[in-house]
């Protein structure tokens, strides 16, 4: 039989914890590693003459460095009360500022299409209304509520045919319902 090792969360924890210590000192043996310097053998008589080859080379080096002067030219005097992004690129732009203007993009409308589509002349036609007078009106109000009224007839006869077929407790149910809502 196996036993657990681990009972609670907090052994668990406890375990876990001595895990990522174990981790971290890994990796930090691994970098310190890395940052260590590669030695590598030499002959001792290659490493004096590789020194006064070293000492010679900085000491000309020395000789030969004159003082340098840095001249900084300002392109734009800044003015405490005015807007120093607003002078600089708009009112004296500096040589580096200044940005050829690129052409246009084909895909938008030049002024001359845009003005062309703008005034052209556009024709809508449309057909001429019919001077109906007030009685064709009424005739065609009257038409219109007597095939209403013929539909609604027609609905009404075949409710009746259907209400004629039902058993005759079905229709004493129904008379009741509608008896009770009115």
């Amino acid at each position: 039989m196996v036993e657990n090792v681990i009972d609670n969360p907090i052994e668990l924890l406890i375990f876990f914890l001595i895990f990522l210590a174990g981790i971290k000192l890994l990796f930090g043996f691994a970098n310190w590693m890395e940052g260590r310097p590669i030695k590598e053998k030499k002959s001792k008589a290659k490493d004096e003459s590789t020194k006064t080859e070293k000492v010679e080379k900085v000491e000309e080096i020395k000789k030969e460095e004159k003082p340098v002067s840095i001249e900084v030219k300002k392109d734009v005097e800044v003015n405490n009360n005015s807007n120093y992004l607003y002078d600089r690129f708009v009112v004296t732009p500096t040589i580096d500022d200044n940005i050829a203007q690129k052409k246009k993009c084909e895909n938008f409308l030049s002024d001359d299409e845009a003005s062309k589509i703008r005034n052209r002349d556009i024709k809508i036609t449309v057909k001429p209304v019919e001077d109906i007078s007030i009685d064709r009106k009424k005739d065609k109000l009257y038409k219109k509520i007597e095939q209403m009224a013929s539909e609604n007839l027609e609905a009404k006869e075949k409710m009746l045919k259907e209400f004629d077929e039902l058993p005759k407790s079905m229709k004493l149910l129904l008379i009741e319902n509608i008896m009770q809502k009115m």
